[in-house]
């Protein structure tokens, strides 16, 4: 079986490209507005609730000099353009920041959380 064409393929943070590891999955396509039912007495009334478009899930793999790359713009407390590419070519961008959810030095690998400032934009493939 082949490369699925949704299968993350690159990351790109301030300019620095950083590759998925083979079972890298982030969790993305939320839409930005999550509707909810609220019943009452006269009915039930739609309730409009701006959701967290954080994607989680990013794992890339990186060296000792990368990871201290990372660790770094995971301090920064200003944004920094980010976008991810897919296998299919289909790249999200947004501008953001990043959580350093965890390291393994066994494979060579980080595990990320994108947090969006802006809306994600697509440009599909």
């Amino acid at each position: 079986m082949g490369e699925l064409p949704g299968k993350p393929k690159k990351l790109v943070m301030d300019g620095n490209t950083f590759f998925y590891m083979a079972d890298a999955d982030p969790a993305y396509g939320k839409p930005k507005w999550a509707i909810t039912a609220l019943p009452h007495s006269g009915g039930i009334m739609h309730q409009m609730i701006l959701q967290d478009l954080s994607t989680t899930g990013h794992r890339v793999k990186c060296n000792g000099a990368e990871l201290s790359l990372l660790k770094t713009l995971a301090e920064r407390e200003d944004s920094y353009p980010i976008s991810w590419t897919n296998r299919a070519s289909d790249t999200y961008t947004c501008t953001g920041k990043i959580t350093f959810e965890s390291a393994s030095a066994a494979n060579g690998s980080v595990e990320l959380t994108v947090i969006p400032e802006t809306d994600w934009t697509e440009f599909l493939g």
